[in-house]
């Protein structure tokens, strides 16, 4: 039997998830207001705790709001809340056909699965 591989693109509406830290795991999302070939334009929105045991000391769920953040750690500016803060990123090809958002050097964001994912700070 043949499998039939599924080319997923990130599209408008989508949301898309950071994870990233050195000796933790930040969580950020985001979401796709443009986009155009080679870039998309973002918002970030705020996480929300879902309650749930992780089974890691000070780990947390979170999962996307619908509210936007009127300040990112991603910009210099702010903006009056509810209104969306926006990022310009590349969008880039993983080695599968699909694709994914450079945020900085150290970060990128994929496509949210739909599930809380498990946020943790250890300091």
């Amino acid at each position: 039997m043949t499998q039939t591989i599924v080319k997923k693109t990130v599209e408008i509406g989508d949301i898309l998830v950071a994870q990233w830290g050195y000796d933790a795991n930040n969580v950020n999302y985001f979401k796709v207001l443009k986009r155009t070939q080679h870039f998309v334009e973002v918002a970030e929105v705020h996480a929300e705790y879902v309650p749930g045991d992780t089974g890691i000391y000070d780990g947390r769920y979170v999962q996307p709001s619908n509210e936007y953040k009127p300040w990112s750690l991603w910009s210099d500016k702010r903006v009056d809340a509810g209104q969306p803060l926006v990022l310009r990123r590349k969008v880039k090809s993983h080695g599968d056909g699909g694709e994914y958002v450079l945020l900085c050097e150290y970060a990128h964001m994929n496509i949210w699965n739909g599930r809380p994912q498990v946020d943790y700070n250890h300091h």
